[in-house]
């Protein structure tokens, strides 16, 4: 991929990996520009000031912005580090995961760690404490009861932080892109990858990876834990988390749980940085990931294991491919845009092809009363389309077809007797689609009455066929994610940490 006339995605991997281990701080270490993880549309969207030099100014004004309503919000919020349960002053494992909606605090399972954390809690005597990174604008107030309900200990992590906290943030992130910039003489792409890097060096991300540095810090400070464990997808924030546990004790076990699927082009989630920066323990959702980080030659700066997925699961009602043309089921990812684009196609193929009905489910991280309101009102003159209120299981198990892009729940829908179709947009699939190691153009949408013409003749497929491709694609799937295994979690804690107070399962 292309990034200006000399400049490639290559370029940009390489010159912010030497940047990077050459100035291995807190300052430049949080700077999202640095930390390319791989070619999907939104991973590269912080890079649009290399594609065209005008956009280099009107993103410094953006971020200017930003982090002026960021100070004011500071402000009004008054908001600590982090808040939520009282719990002990000593705890085992420290949970770094997200939280993307309130009723999410009420379940008994972690949305990315599954039942993981609750059969600690069961099983052990080990205190597990989740600190929830918030993705909402949830404030104290608003949770009390759902924190009441939960069976173990949860803090969320403020969205804002003491203004002068915040202000210091922004001063260090500017000082450090300036240095960054003024340091680099030689080198065509490098000068222009460190200038630009310079004007996005106070971006939301960039300011969040910072402040969630911090709060990470002071709650291994305050709790001791031994192990600290963190979703691990590339982002600055990651790197950040594993320097604090190590810069406050080198014994504290850092484990990057690799949750998710892997799109092509991955670069971030590989590196390795300065050793206070890397994980000690990667865990992978399955054997597709894990033989991919061996590859890459992680195994030589940290031990991998698989874990296994809560999303690997065979759902309680068995879905069998079906004579009747069931609902095509649209997942999104939980990236506005991406939303909108998979949706104007489902809005398209509900007029065009009446006689089916199509089901669309909002990821949870967008999954709020105005943003569904806006696209209720966009299907209500349409009687063949709904905005999914059921869960997952139903919705998968009432489909027969399932139309995505980037969403690594296609595995689930696949494991569960669904057929993929993904749903291409400039013959993208090489940069964003999950499966891309086996899908087969009779599965690759290029345009929306393309993909109409792919149902269609999925449809018409013998019930054997339809049987058969299924079955190849869901051997495959069950080695992406394979079954979360909670006696795996155990051996990697006793071998690696020896604790001694893990009872026998």
């Amino acid at each position: 991929m292309t990034l200006k006339n000399t400049i490639k995605f290559n370029d940009i991997k390489r010159e912010t990996f030497e940047i990077l281990n050459k100035n291995p701080n807190i300052s430049s270490m949080a700077m999202e520009y640095l930390h390319p993880r791989n070619t999907h549309p939104e991973s590269l969207r912080i890079y649009n000031g290399i594609l065209n030099k005008n956009n280099i100014f009107f993103n410094l004004f953006k971020h200017v912005s930003q982090t002026l309503t960021l100070l004011i919000l500071s402000i009004i919020r008054k908001e600590k580090f982090f808040f939520g349960n009282k719990i002990a002053k000593n705890v085992d494992i420290l949970f770094i995961s997200h939280l993307t909606n309130i009723n999410q605090l009420s379940d008994k399972n972690d949305f990315y760690y599954g039942s993981l954390i609750y059969d600690l809690v069961k099983k052990t005597k080990l205190k597990p404490l989740v600190a929830l990174i918030n993705h909402t604008w949830i404030q104290e107030k608003n949770i009390k009861e759902s924190f009441n309900n939960s069976n173990y200990n949860k803090i969320i992590l403020s969205r804002t932080v003491n203004f002068f906290i915040e202000f210091k943030h922004i001063l260090m992130l500017l000082r450090e892109g300036i240095n960054l910039k003024n340091n680099i003489k030689n080198g065509y792409k490098k000068r222009t990858i460190s200038n630009h890097n310079c004007f996005n060096a106070i971006s939301m991300s960039s300011l969040m990876a910072m402040r969630t540095y911090y709060q990470i810090k002071k709650i291994l400070e305050e709790k001791k834990p031994k192990y600290l464990i963190i979703t691990y997808e590339g982002h600055a924030w990651e790197r950040l988390a594993f320097y604090a546990a190590k810069s406050i004790n080198k014994n504290i076990q850092c484990i990057g749980y690799q949750h998710s699927v892997l799109f092509p082009n991955q670069n971030a989630i590989f590196r390795n940085l300065n050793e206070n920066f890397n994980p000690d323990i990667i865990f992978t959702p399955g054997k597709i990931s894990y033989e991919w980080f061996k590859n890459e030659k992680i195994s030589t700066f940290s031990k991998i294991y698989v874990l296994g997925s809560p999303r690997s699961h065979k759902l309680e009602k068995e879905n069998k491919i079906s004579y009747k043309n069931n609902s095509i089921l649209f997942l999104p990812e939980g990236i506005q845009s991406e939303t909108e684009l998979i949706f104007k196609t489902a809005l398209f193929v509900a007029k065009t092809y009446p006689q089916r009905n199509i089901v669309f489910r909002l990821h949870p991280v967008l999954n709020n009363k105005k943003y569904k309101q806006k696209l209720l009102n966009r299907i209500k003159p349409l009687s063949n389309i709904v905005l999914s209120k059921d869960t997952l299981q139903d919705d998968i198990f009432n489909s027969s077809i399932a139309v995505y892009r980037g969403s690594s729940t296609i595995v689930t829908a696949i494991l569960n007797g669904l057929y993929p179709i993904y749903l291409s947009k400039n013959k993208d699939f090489k940069t964003i689609d999950p499966l891309f190691m086996i899908n087969k153009k009779d599965r690759i949408a290029l345009s929306d009455e393309d993909l109409i013409r792919k149902v269609i003749l999925f449809e018409k497929l013998k019930i054997s066929n339809k049987h058969k491709i299924i079955k190849n694609l869901q051997m495959y799937c069950r080695d992406y994610f394979q079954p979360l295994c909670f006696s795996n979690f155990l051996r990697v804690v006793q071998r690696e940490a020896n604790l001694k107070e893990i009872q026998d399962v």
